[in-house]
């Protein structure tokens, strides 16, 4: 597949806003599933002027998220319970109008949302089917954090003040600068402000964890649990250090909790701690995993695959890709890195990550010699050898196994990378299935005990520290060949030492 990018028109955002917003999302949530400004054609089945649905919609399987930006001034009258009143209604009363609205549309006409406003151009994924939607509603109101400063200090966050009991229906707006409740009579909203919005999509910046963090937060609000938030940052702060926690709720709860307040600084402490910054500097390798799903899927909607397939075919193997947290990415991303630099460049060799019971997809990395001369005809022996390998994996494990090919060069890669993607997960097996899978088994020596090397692999979100030395100790540079400091096994020169 060839790893140039295509535009796709979805990186669009009328206001600076809606850009800044769109350029977040589609970090996060990456080109196929992100799309600014979608339309319908309300009143004119034929198309026309479409009106606008949302901001910004993000597709994942059966999650949907919906977001409304309102970039408003906060306007300083002297009175400032009808100020932010007023601000309240512009920024955020309208983004929940809107919110509801956009739901209604995609769950009752799904099949009339377009990414132009023309309407001549559907959206390219199918949404899901009313009843297995999830939808996730996200208020992105920006104008208030200067004025909230001035009078509480602070980052400049919005406080949330939730009711005990959810869906109170009506607005409360009696308390400047705090937010009163998560339920405006149709659903939770989500309220960013101008500080929370970066730090949650930059911290949950992938479909897994962001709606992870949503799906668990709204559980805590149907329980009537979670009374009051000094900021979003704060309470992300708690998710982020204890959401593989035994409690299962995803913040270190008790479980007999009855009313929680998360209080101010937990953000502050938790990006001050070392632990913290160690597992940054592992997350870097984990976007590899990314650009991989980008360039596949700019390929696709640029039609520019060596081997035509349709979008939505792509999007299935690409969705299993993109189902993988920040974590998982970077153990991903870490495999794949170490197999190519160290695959020999004049045979084929492969790497079988085996699923578990917690991650249910199995990936198969295959390399291959680099092409002096790449044409069709090597492209489609590459994706034939990785399709057939990873249907003689499904074929000896317990069905039915999804099993992700990926397909790359060996080495370097000097003169440019490309990949092959390939998919199976077959519910039907037969009896032509099983003898092709066991044709390929044979051809292509298949976890033959022969030549194959089994080896386990640990890996920690936050890896631990190394000891501290004592006092009066002098440190040195690690060594190129030894351990580096970080924690993450590899060698200093092949980690940090890059």
């Amino acid at each position: 597949m060839d790893d140039s990018n295509a535009s796709t028109g979805n990186e669009g955002g009328v206001t600076p806003s809606e850009r800044y917003l769109a350029k977040l999302c589609r970090r996060s949530f990456l080109r196929l599933w992100s799309y600014p400004n979608l339309y319908r054609n309300q009143g004119n089945a034929r198309g026309g002027d479409g009106k606008e649905i949302c901001d910004l919609v993000a597709l994942y399987g059966n999650t949907v998220v919906l977001f409304s930006d309102k970039s408003c001034a906060f306007k300083d009258s002297g009175r400032l319970d009808i100020d932010w009143n007023r601000w309240f209604k512009r920024a955020i009363q309208k983004s929940v109008d809107q919110l509801y609205g956009a739901e209604r549309w995609l769950k009752d006409e799904p099949n009339r949302v377009f990414i132009d406003r023309q309407c001549t151009t559907r959206l390219p994924l199918a949404l899901p089917p009313r009843e297995q939607m999830r939808v996730h509603r996200i208020c992105v109101a920006l104008g208030a954090k200067q004025k909230c400063r001035e009078l509480f200090g602070g980052s400049g966050s919005l406080p949330q003040l939730l009711p005990t009991t959810p869906k109170q229906g009506t607005p409360l707006v009696s308390l400047p600068f705090t937010i009163m409740q998560a339920d405006y009579g149709s659903g939770i909203v989500h309220v960013f402000d101008d500080v929370t919005l970066d730090i949650v999509l930059g911290e949950l910046d992938t479909i897994a964890d962001f709606s992870e963090y949503l799906q668990r937060k709204e559980a805590l609000l149907d329980r009537g649990v979670l009374s009051g938030v000094a900021g979003e940052e704060d309470l992300l702060a708690l998710h982020l250090r204890h959401r593989a926690s035994d409690s299962g709720d995803g913040f270190g709860l008790p479980q007999d909790a009855k009313s929680v307040i998360v209080t101010e600084g937990l953000w502050d402490d938790l990006v001050k701690s070392s632990q913290f910054r160690a597992r940054k500097a592992l997350d870097r390798f984990s976007y590899l995993w990314d650009e991989i799903i980008d360039t596949v899927a700019g390929d696709a909607l640029g039609q520019k695959l060596m081997i035509p397939q349709s979008v939505s075919d792509v999007e299935q193997a690409l969705r299993v890709m993109a189902s993988e947290s920040r974590f998982w990415r970077r153990v991903l991303s870490r495999h794949l890195l170490d197999f190519v630099a160290t695959s020999p460049p004049n045979r084929i060799g492969r790497r079988v990550l085996v699923a578990t019971e917690q991650r249910p997809t199995t990936y198969v990395f295959g390399c291959f010699p680099p092409d002096k001369v790449r044409d069709i005809e090597s492209y489609k022996y590459r994706a034939w050898h990785m399709y057939h390998y990873c249907l003689a994996i499904a074929a000896r494990h317990p069905r039915p196994l999804q099993v992700v090919g990926i397909g790359t060069e060996a080495g370097a890669g000097n003169g440019g990378r490309t990949y092959d993607l390939v998919m199976v997960r077959i519910n039907n097996w037969t009896p032509e299935l099983e003898k092709e899978a066991s044709d390929a088994r044979e051809e292509l020596r298949v976890l033959e005990p022969s030549n194959v090397t089994w080896r386990q692999s640990h890996d920690d979100e936050y890896p631990p520290l190394p000891p501290t030395r004592s006092k009066g100790a002098r440190s040195r540079k690690p060594g190129r060949n030894e351990p580096c400091v970080c924690g993450s096994g590899r060698k200093y020169k092949k980690c940090c030492g890059q």
